[in-house]
């Protein structure tokens, strides 16, 4: 069995529509120095009783929790994530400020070659703490970290996809199958992969 061994290649598209006809992004970004990354979903559970007993029992992921870690993060990268103003080089926040909802998309490689890709389809993101400090007889750098929720498109109820590369179809007479996965992870980083999607 293959196992997840790192995560890279981090890119961040905006989402720019997502009603009941169709969902589009724009085209994404590359997000340099990622260091860590973690997806935790938020599970509601319910359970259904009669006569004295739990009868059926109901899970449901309604969201997922994201953090990312960065070594660094540019001002233009961080106005883009936070809905924040990027003028002539300033970074200025403001009380009204509104981050905007953009998809992730990454891949981690696997110990036995490939990769897994990952992506969710809308969420938004906030810088919520700095920190600073003095150097003294080590040096000691800094992260940036991201923290967000991510929910289903308005339009199609999905979250997101998880696609590997390794994957072996037992079924695929002529390779079609293999080579239509091969075409959507080729493409995985230059739009949203979303199945109907514009």
């Amino acid at each position: 069995m293959s196992r997840i061994i790192g995560v890279r290649d981090l890119y961040f598209a905006k989402l720019t529509k997502d009603d009941n006809i169709g969902a589009t992004w724009s085209t994404p970004e590359r997000v340099p120095s990622l260091v860590n990354l973690s997806i935790s979903d938020t599970v509601e559970s319910s359970n259904f009783y009669s006569d004295d007993t739990v009868e059926q029992s109901f899970s449901k992921t309604s969201s997922k929790e994201v953090t990312i870690e960065l070594g660094y993060m540019t001002t233009e990268l961080e106005a883009l994530v936070t809905g924040k103003t990027y003028e002539d080089g300033i970074l200025i926040q403001g009380a009204d400020d509104t981050p905007p909802e953009i998809a992730i998309m990454f891949r981690s490689p696997k110990s036995k070659g490939g990769f897994r890709y990952t992506c969710l389809y809308k969420g938004t993101l906030a810088r919520t703490e700095s920190e600073y400090a003095t150097q003294e007889d080590t040096v000691e750098s800094s992260t940036v970290t991201l923290t967000g929720t991510f929910i289903p498109l308005s339009y199609n109820n999905k979250m997101g996809c998880v696609a590997d590369s390794d994957t072996v179809f037992t079924d695929d007479e002529g390779g079609t199958k293999a080579q239509a996965l091969k075409a959507k992870l080729g493409a995985w980083f230059t739009r949203v992969p979303l199945e109907g999607a514009e």
